[in-house]
């Protein structure tokens, strides 16, 4: 079974493109906030009825993994956004990631 590793890009930098302004420090998006804490709640109490994990950081820190996508919509996103649908999150998650082969 593949694998996808994910690394997340905060988007932390000053984008604003603008010269001559101040530099601004920005906050990362809503979305990448609920996806930290949901990893972070996931590595304390996220597992599945049966024990296993759902979601989970990778070995590195970098990136983190759904070990359980079925589980983790059921469970996991409805915590979290106003939806639970994984392919949603992914197309999300997909304009703040870089895939990593």
């Amino acid at each position: 079974m593949a694998e996808n590793v994910l690394e997340l890009n905060l988007g932390l930098g000053n984008f604003s493109g603008h010269s001559g302004q101040s530099p601004r420090p920005r906050c990362p998006a809503p979305f990448l906030l609920k996806t930290y804490d949901l990893l972070e709640e996931g590595e304390v109490d996220g597992a599945a009825e049966d024990g296993t994990k759902i979601v989970s950081w990778n070995a590195e820190g970098t990136g983190f993994v759904v070990w359980s996508p079925a589980e983790f919509s059921e469970l996991t996103l409805p915590r979290y956004f106003k939806h639970n649908n994984f392919s949603s999150f992914i197309r999300q998650l997909n304009t703040y990631v870089n895939y990593i082969n």
